[in-house]
């Protein structure tokens, strides 16, 4: 079974997190919502809205596009 476009965005934020040592936690704080929110994101059980991808990107020192599409970064 292929992954949907979600969990493929969910695997590359969460690499790209752990890569540089930022956690659930400090993800939450930034986005404003409860840790439990952002682990339903990183598990993909949930979409990461545009705001919340530029959010992260701004955390991990990126573009929001390479979150995306790994090939942009």
């Amino acid at each position: 079974m292929s992954a949907t476009a979600t969990q493929r965005v969910a695997g590359i934020v969460r690499t790209e997190l752990a890569d540089h040592g930022i956690t659930q936690a400090e993800v939450a704080a930034a986005l404003g919502v409860s840790q439990q929110a952002v682990s339903r994101r990183l598990r993909g059980q949930v979409s990461f809205n545009v705001t919340e991808l530029h959010v992260v990107a701004s955390l991990i020192g990126v573009e929001a596009a390479s979150l995306l599409n790994p090939i942009a970064a």
